[in-house]
């Protein structure tokens, strides 16, 4: 396994973009949600006061919460970037030896980050690929006329 540092959390716009979508959409659900309730409240509290009473209830009551949301957003953000990450990436990874070895090239050895998703993939994939560039030696060398053996 891989130790070394992520040079790029942002590896992968559609899925990782979609995620960091749905987060900001129900981030954004519950503030109108919390929003909503403190409304409400304030109106149910409000009896026969005037708009800026009721508007300073609100604020007192939401503006607090709000204030905390928009400190959370980044952070929520951030993770959900990074943790999608642990998932895209190992596939980006994968994507970019397959591509290689399908246009006759040999691979590297892909070895995941420790924490990374799919290291089962990672260790199948390099048994492939290992048995592609020797399937490819064989064939070169029985077209070049040394005769080997296709088998081990």
């Amino acid at each position: 396994m891989s130790q070394e540092k992520r040079k790029q959390y942002f590896v992968e716009t559609d899925v990782q973009g979609g995620i960091v979508l749905r987060v900001v959409f129900y981030w954004l659900a519950v503030v109108v949600l919390i929003a909503s309730i403190a409304c409400l409240v304030a109106l149910a509290q409000g009896g026969d006061v005037g708009g800026d009473v009721l508007m300073s209830r609100l604020l007192l009551s939401f503006g607090p919460s709000l204030i905390a949301a928009l400190v959370v957003l980044p952070g929520l953000v951030f993770d959900a970037i990074r943790y999608s990450h642990r998932s895209v990436g190992p596939i980006v990874r994968i994507q970019k030896e397959v591509a290689k070895l399908a246009n006759g090239h040999t691979p590297k050895q892909v070895q995941f980050r420790k924490g990374d998703h799919w290291q089962e993939l990672a260790v199948e994939f390099n048994k492939l690929a290992d048995e592609v560039t020797r399937l490819r030696a064989a064939a070169a060398n029985a077209a070049a006329g040394t005769p080997e053996q296709l088998s081990r």
